[in-house]
């Protein structure tokens, strides 16, 4: 445990600390702004649209760039000296801390925009289900740099794989987010398919790092 809070602790510094998540925090400002501009039909089902299409690159932008830093003469130090679970947990983690910053930053921003009222039990249930689905990504994206970074495809095979590989996700979660705010309700049957996905993502990464770490 101690390894992975130190390595999540590393992870802020070497990204620049308050500098890396400002600019991460900048694009999804920028975007909605841009958007709010020339968007004119604002229903539920853009709202919502919006709201992941601006999330999904928002954290794609944050977590790509790890394809830039790490070096061949990084990795080798990471093998040597880190244990391949520790270093993927704590790169989850800090990637998980990313996202929420912006997933938080963007409730805000698109709340202001918003044009429909909603109770505070709908906008919980709302809220539960775009934050599993948020970590759900972020995980995703993690598995896809790693396996960029270690099998040499770099920022292009990054961009390849993300967007086909987070439509499932997009599949259960946006029209249950739309759904949600529809109707204002939330069965457990519909969170089994999201749990599902997060799960399998999860795993292939425990069951993958392993494999490229010994590369």
């Amino acid at each position: 445990m101690k390894q992975i809070i130190w390595w999540v602790k590393r992870e802020w510094w070497a990204e620049g600390g308050k500098t890396s998540l400002l600019s991460a925090l900048l694009y999804p400002v920028i975007a909605t702004y841009v958007l709010h501009l020339i968007i004119t039909n604002n229903t539920t089902l853009w709202w919502s649209a919006l709201f992941w299409l601006i999330l999904l690159l928002s954290t794609m932008f944050a977590i790509g760039r790890w394809t830039l830093i790490d070096q061949p003469e990084k990795k080798f130090f990471y093998y040597l000296h880190v244990k391949s679970l520790n270093f993927f947990l704590a790169r989850l983690i800090y990637a998980i801390m990313q996202s929420t910053v912006i997933f938080a930053e963007l409730i805000i921003l698109l709340m202001l925009w918003r044009p429909f009222e909603f109770e505070a039990r709908q906008f919980f249930f709302w809220l539960f289900t775009n934050l599993l689905g948020t970590i759900t990504v972020t995980t995703l994206f993690v598995v896809i740099e790693l396996i960029a970074s270690y099998t040499k495809g770099g920022t292009l095979l990054f961009a390849v794989l993300t967007l086909p590989l987070s439509l499932p996700i997009l599949a259960s979660v946006l029209p249950l987010s739309y759904h949600i705010l529809e109707t204002g309700k939330l069965y457990v049957s519909d969170l089994i398919l999201p749990v599902a996905i997060s799960t399998m993502v999860f795993s292939a990464g425990v069951l993958l790092v392993p494999y490229l770490w010994r590369q």
